[in-house]
């Protein structure tokens, strides 16, 4: 079934007692099995924690304009993911077998440049420009799922929802002064928070879905 991939998706074997984090391992004391819920919390060697680590992509460029200033922000690179804990559900109905995957405290660093022109000439420059998931509320809700065949067996994975709820502080940097980056997180942060949220979401689950079309339909 649908835990085949999962295992793949966390990189552990499913055999109960095997290293690492197994699917039919016992979670804070409850002995779980592949109809129940867990809910699993990661030390800095799981493997899923290493996997999401190393996961990195890239951002489209952006424009935006606010009081007669216009900024660019470009060659943004979003890399060391990682998360808190992880919640899993399993669900088989009829033709159709589901697993839902809820993130909890996720973090990223997304950093890049930008350049501004505008007629304000102290704010007409370039410089750097980082985004980093701030708080603890930053999750992800992931649902995959696969037709069953006639012997119920899963032919190919989809993601078939990806949502995400992410806050990010934006920070602007350079050969700036204070009174800059002050005048430009006034003017520019609230819409470089939106264009962060819309497209490292976007970006995400576009890497998660071909993963599922992929690399884990491979598995089963």
């Amino acid at each position: 079934m649908l835990w085949r991939v999962a295992s793949w998706l966390l990189s552990i074997p499913i055999a109960a007692g095997s290293s690492g984090l197994s699917l039919h391992q016992e979670a804070r004391g409850v002995k779980s099995d592949v109809s129940a819920s867990q809910h699993l919390e990661f030390a800095s060697t799981d493997p899923l924690r290493s996997w999401i680590h190393s996961l990195k992509f890239h951002l489209p460029e952006e424009d935006a304009t606010s009081d007669e200033t216009t900024i660019q922000v470009h060659n943004v690179v979003c890399d060391s993911l990682s998360l808190e804990s992880l919640q899993t559900n399993p669900a088989v109905a009829h033709d159709q077998a589901a697993l839902r995957m809820q993130l909890f405290g996720l973090g990223v660093s997304c950093k890049g440049k930008f350049v501004t022109r505008g007629l304000i000439g102290a704010l007409v420059g370039s410089g750097t420009l980082q985004a980093e998931l701030v708080g603890t509320d930053n999750t992800a809700d992931l649902t995959f799922s696969s037709a069953l065949d006639e012997h119920s067996i899963p032919s190919e994975v989809s993601v078939e929802a990806c949502s995400m709820s992410l806050s990010f502080d934006i920070r602007f940097g350079g050969s700036l002064t204070a009174w800059v980056i002050s005048k430009l997180t006034t003017l520019f942060a609230p819409v470089l928070h939106i264009f962060f949220q819309r497209a490292v979401k976007q970006k995400a689950c576009a890497v998660l879905q071909d993963i599922a079309a992929t690399n884990l339909t491979v598995q089963l």
